[in-house]
């Protein structure tokens, strides 16, 4: 190659060739171009106009939340002023609602009275309960006693023809609140109990007691102690007596207004041919157990007295 040639080789050696696509090639290779001018996230307008949208975009988060403060606060004082209304209105107190069971326990009956059973028993002016039937007459005590025997006491066993009666307290029985009662009732002898002369006045009045404790009693957890068995003359009748006491263990927790009960049966034999009178009372504590004696004191039979010959 002549000295010409070579210079004129290095000459276009050293000149940038064009490419296909038409891009000028130099020596150095440039960094070719991602997007349109001033997108490099590099370039200091590009970071600033970012920042700037953030900066709006936590302003108007901001913005949000506090309104939403508000908002809230508003709906709760309004909620707030609602309810106070509201509790200026007076509530209208509604009764109790006492409802009867067909469980058997003794004095499971509505808060309501009990009726009256129809029978010819009378109060005198001496406040006096006079049993036609059973031709016994007894005290009819003070408030808040009433005449009346309650009528759930009347069972297969036992039908009662006069009596009066107390509200004790009440008391939760099967689930249902009761009423339960201190009572004075009177009668004849059921036909179920053998009886034949003034001999069997003991056994009998002991069977009696057995028969009255699970018809009246079972209702509540107790127990029952025998305090005595005795002889007595009712308006010169042979007569025997036999006083008992329930105690109530679970009392308390059962929520009963009394714990324990005095109990009284008298039987009193009439005369041949005629069915003995049976007297019958029981008085929880809280009414005053001391009736009990009163009532048992001032037992009378009409029947003329019987005599010894």
């Amino acid at each position: 190659m002549t000295p010409r040639r070579r210079r004129n080789h290095a000459r276009h050696a050293g000149e940038a060739k064009p490419d296909q696509g038409g891009t000028r090639l130099t020596g150095n290779m440039e960094r070719p171009a991602t997007g349109p001018p001033g997108s490099d996230p590099y370039h200091p307008r590009s970071y600033w106009a970012s920042y700037s949208a953030a900066v709006r975009r936590r302003r108007w988060q901001q913005g949000m939340l506090w309104l939403l403060t508000v908002v809230t606060t508003g709906v709760l004082l309004l909620i707030a002023g609602f309810v106070k209304e509201i509790s200026k209105v007076p509530a209208v107190a509604r009764p109790a609602v006492l409802t009867a069971t067909a469980h058997p326990a003794r004095r499971a009956a509505p808060s309501a009275s009990p009726r009256s059973k129809p029978s010819p028993s009378t109060a005198g002016p001496a406040r006096e309960i006079t049993d036609a039937s059973s031709e016994l007459s007894y005290q009819l005590l003070s408030r808040p006693w009433r005449q009346g025997c309650p009528s759930t006491l009347d069972t297969t066993s036992f039908s009662w023809t006069a009596g009066e009666h107390a509200v004790a307290g009440q008391a939760t029985i099967g689930g249902t609140v009761m009423d339960w009662y201190g009572n004075a009732c009177s009668g004849q002898l059921g036909q179920q109990f053998v009886y034949s002369n003034p001999a069997d006045l003991e056994p009998v009045t002991m069977s009696v007691v057995d028969a009255l404790e699970p018809a009246y009693y079972s209702g509540l957890r107790h127990y029952r102690s025998i305090e005595s068995s005795s002889a007595r003359q009712v308006s010169g009748h042979q007569a025997w007596m036999v006083t008992f006491v329930m105690t109530y263990p679970d009392a308390a927790s059962e929520g009963l207004a009394w714990t324990s009960e005095a109990g009284a049966v008298v039987l009193v034999d009439r005369g041949a041919d005629q069915a003995p009178a049976v007297f019958y009372a029981s008085v929880p504590n809280d009414l005053g157990i001391s009736d009990v004696s009163t009532l048992v004191g001032s037992l009378q039979l009409t029947a003329p007295a019987l005599s010894s010959g």
